[in-house]
């Protein structure tokens, strides 16, 4: 997560501390630790505090085939992977917050886990649910939070 949030290719991670490709996808995948020596560059290269490659942290990881960018030709494989590390980030934060501050139910008006088409459709479907009209929708980012949806603007890589 912590190279996909800086956008680097595994490549270049495994260049800047001095180690292969191959060694650096072991450690993504979980198949090797690094030593404390490596893993102190790892975080320097990552600009991350070494804490946050520890084990115990609630992990989360998207499968970039369920998600929808507005346009996939603007931007690239990592970009997209960047904008999904993003995301996962703040489950993991929301998840922390969870503990302390009860969040809304998840209620949009659609059952979830089902694919309700494209967002044009998804947003059909919801339109209908929540008895809203054509148009713009007053106040959705606060109608979106108030049925238990945790609204972010991401920055654009």
């Amino acid at each position: 997560m912590a190279r996909r949030l800086t956008g680097m290719r595994p490549d270049d991670l495994a260049a800047a501390v001095g180690s292969s490709s191959a060694a650096v996808s072991r450690y993504e995948l979980g198949q090797a630790i690094p030593d404390g020596a490596v893993l102190a560059r790892l975080a320097d290269a990552l600009n991350m505090p070494a804490e946050f490659f520890a084990d115990g942290r609630p992990q989360l990881r998207l499968d970039s085939s369920t998600v929808h960018f507005r346009s996939m030709q603007a931007s690239d494989t990592v970009q997209r992977q960047q904008v999904l590390a993003q995301i996962e980030l703040l489950w993991e934060v929301a998840t922390a917050i969870e503990h302390v501050i009860e969040f809304p139910d998840i209620d949009l008006g659609l059952p979830l886990g089902v694919p309700h088409g494209g967002p044009a459709e998804a947003a059909h479907a919801m339109r209908k649910a929540w008895g809203t009209s054509a148009g713009p929708v007053a106040h959705v980012v606060r109608q979106l939070e108030a049925r238990g949806t945790l609204v972010i603007e991401l920055e654009a890589a």
